[in-house]
């Protein structure tokens, strides 16, 4: 009786830690589409100040890019193709972006996406999520 209770200690033991190790790859794990553009508007409303109006436009601006995106990975196309779509609608966004802020507003995203290029550079990626 003595060996099957610490047998079943080891094995809840072992079971735990098999757990703990699975929920810390997941955190590792890329962020979906959808979470990175919800984090970025969430920066952008705090660093810019953004109007309930101005947050709306983005929304929409971000579930539009989003598709857009996923029709890119849908298609067949070389990895060269794809880079230049890519970096189109990323341009393309980023002037829908700019046309819903003010000219301050428009000023400090230019120098965020500037910061975000330059980290992206760096092999840094995205800045890292807070748990607020």
């Amino acid at each position: 009786m003595k060996r099957l209770t610490t047998l079943t200690r080891i094995l809840m033991i072992c079971l735990g830690l098999f757990l703990s190790f699975g929920a810390a790859a997941q955190q590792g794990q890329r962020q979906s589409m959808q979470e990175r553009h919800a984090q970025m508007l969430k920066e952008y409303k705090e660093q810019l100040n953004l109007t309930d109006e101005q947050v709306t436009k983005l929304e929409a601006i971000y579930a539009s890019t989003g598709a857009q995106q996923q029709a890119l990975r849908n298609q067949n196309a070389n990895r060269e193709e794809m880079m230049t779509k890519r970096r189109e609608l990323m341009t393309k966004t980023q002037a829908e972006v700019r046309a819903v802020l003010t000219e301050e507003q428009a000023k400090k995203f230019d120098v965020m996406v500037a910061e975000r290029q330059q980290r992206m550079r760096n092999g840094q990626g995205q800045r890292p999520r807070s748990n607020n």
